[in-house]
């Protein structure tokens, strides 16, 4: 999908204390192994906070970045992988009213994963093109692995250990620093047992079932499709989503400064993404993202601020955030640097 006049308008992160994945190996908690294959160097971990309170306060620096009043919020637009709180409870209305936005907001809660702040930028984008008359959309997401019973450094392993953050993107269609050019998105049905495994659909599961993404994959494996298929059915499908992206907004991709992807694993990077394009790994994120891990939904906007305020994207750059997640979905979403903001450097 071509965009024409929506923007950035600013960025807010919440990022933890990081522990080294050399003091996680002195400490038992990750196989040596998986370090030295991964490249990873660390994690965010936040500990008890909740993580719609880091949410919270990503979206309050995105809020104070951008100028404008909380009022005069239209959308808000919240997502998580694990329990952002109590069952039946709106996280998102939660942040609204810390926040002090208007009543005239709407709110909502994308559920997908760690894709959900990109598909809610698709989502925005709807809102505030469509003639709805709301011109501003704050994009939070938030993930605090202690909110589910996993082990952080060995639900997906080797090639990625879960972290905790927040992050807040502001969207207006009257100007921001980044201008969004392009926005598509696809899902791969055949897929979707990846993430699901041999676990039964009733009774609903509660928080206290131990999520464990690898053995999922080892049975859809056996019982679906075997496992290297359908990380070929992913590569050539987020491919074609990224050719759809740069086609919308008449690029090729030789012309991104950067691609913005998951942290994960230096080799799904290099391998899923940036060789099937023609692109170095050291024009992706994997360099920033080694030492912050995979934070759910936050990771694009993590980075996108990280290369901001490092003064690392100029005027003129274009770049390509994209995400994946169980479904199996997959968004990209293409930007133009337009200005340097005033909280950058």
């Amino acid at each position: 999908m071509r965009v024409d006049n929506l923007w950035v308008a600013s960025l807010g992160v919440y990022l933890p204390e990081r522990m080294s994945t050399d003091r996680a190996v002195e400490l038992g908690l990750y196989d040596p192994a998986d370090k030295i294959e991964s490249g990873m160097t660390g994690v965010l971990i936040a500990g008890d906070r909740p993580p719609v309170q880091m949410a919270l306060d990503a979206a309050r620096q995105a809020v104070d970045r951008w100028g404008g009043s909380p009022c005069a919020i239209d959308l808000l637009v919240h997502s998580g992988t694990f329990a952002q709180g109590p069952p039946l409870w709106s996280p998102p209305g939660y942040l609204l009213g810390q926040l002090g936005g208007d009543a005239h907001a709407f709110v909502l809660q994308v559920m997908q994963a760690c894709n959900g702040m990109l598909a809610s930028i698709e989502v925005a984008a709807g809102q505030l093109l469509a003639g709805t008359g709301r011109d501003t959309a704050l994009i939070t997401g938030s993930e605090n692995c202690a909110s589910a019973r996993t082990d952080r450094w060995r639900m997906s392993r080797p090639g990625m250990i879960c972290a905790d953050a927040g992050a807040a993107m502001m969207l207006s269609n009257s100007g921001g620093f980044a201008r969004i050019r392009a926005i598509h998105s696809a899902t791969v049905p055949e897929l979707e047992g990846l993430h699901r495994g041999d676990e039964p659909l009733m009774p609903v599961p509660g928080q206290d079932l131990e999520v464990d993404l690898a053995r999922r994959a080892s049975e859809f494996g056996r019982s679906t499709m075997p496992v290297t298929d359908a990380t070929e059915l992913m590569i050539e499908r987020q491919l074609a989503v990224v050719k759809r992206c740069l086609a919308d907004a008449g690029l090729a991709a030789e012309d991104l400064a950067r691609l913005i992807y998951a942290n994960v694993a230096w080799y799904i990077t290099d391998q899923w993404v940036m060789r099937p394009l023609g692109l170095s790994l050291a024009r992706s994120s994997f360099e920033y993202g080694r030492g912050i891990g995979h934070a759910g939904p936050c990771d694009q906007v993590i980075s996108l601020d990280h290369l901001v305020r490092a003064g690392k994207l100029r005027q003129g750059d274009h770049v390509l955030l994209l995400g994946a997640a169980s479904g199996y979905c997959i968004t990209g979403v293409v930007l133009t640097i337009t200005d340097t903001p005033a909280w950058a450097g």
